[in-house]
């Protein structure tokens, strides 16, 4: 059975006040997790392909997921107090 998904909306951030940069890291940590469910379903599209597409989606995970970092946590330096 095919599920239709959910559409990803990434709000803009707003940097004009503090309370707002304050939520930065919150709203990171909801991004991180949207990208590791792209790469799950990224993932589980794989395990569907016949072999010969397999070449395929090795070149394309190289070229979109490979640059990024899939966990994605402040320092103790960079929160904000």
């Amino acid at each position: 059975m095919i599920k239709k998904l959910p559409i990803l909306e990434i709000p803009e951030l707003d940097l004009t006040s503090l309370e707002n940069m304050q939520s930065i890291p919150e709203q990171i940590k909801l991004l991180n997790d949207k990208i590791i469910q792209l790469y799950a379903i990224s993932l589980a599209l794989r395990d569907c392909l016949h072999d010969e597409d397999v070449d395929l989606y090795n070149a394309s995970y190289q070229k979109h997921f490979s640059a990024l970092q899939l966990t994605v946590a402040p320092s103790k330096d960079d929160e904000i107090h």
